[in-house]
């Protein structure tokens, strides 16, 4: 027989039917501030370990968004650490590079946000990220 509850349940569990010997418990998935797009493109990432000493590693872009982007990247960099992302367009000499913020890592694969304070900043990021998705073939 299957056990309604009613009430005034934590809107972060829901419970799902049940029979008399167990109960399922769902949790809502996270909501994220924005769409995410798949991608496989090279880019390099520039960090500053130390004062005055600068790193540049080839890596790759994996997913992008409005506000960040995935990247894979075979150096070690620190949650918090500012960083810069740096993407070629094809039939272009010009770079362009944007400052971004570690925010999570696993491995070597980080999230960076996009360091969006400026009107600038925030034209660089809309210009990469529209690069980087035209550049995959992506919608």
């Amino acid at each position: 027989m299957p056990v309604v509850i009613s009430g005034n349940m934590p809107p972060a569990l829901m419970i799902a039917p049940m029979n008399t010997l167990s109960a399922t418990v769902v949790a809502p998935q996270p909501v994220r501030r924005w769409e995410r797009f798949k991608i496989d493109v090279p880019i390099r990432v520039i960090s500053w370990p130390e004062p005055l000493r600068v790193k540049m590693i080839e890596a790759r872009g994996r997913e992008i968004s409005e506000g960040g982007m995935a990247v894979f990247a075979g150096l070690e960099l620190r949650i918090g650490a500012t960083v810069e992302v740096e993407f070629t367009p094809a039939y272009s000499g010009t770079p362009l590079r944007i400052s971004a913020k570690v925010r999570n890592r696993n491995g070597y694969s980080y999230g960076v946000e996009f360091l969006q304070d400026t009107d600038t900043a925030q034209q660089q990021a809309t210009r990469l990220r529209e690069l980087l998705i035209s550049a995959t073939g992506c919608s």
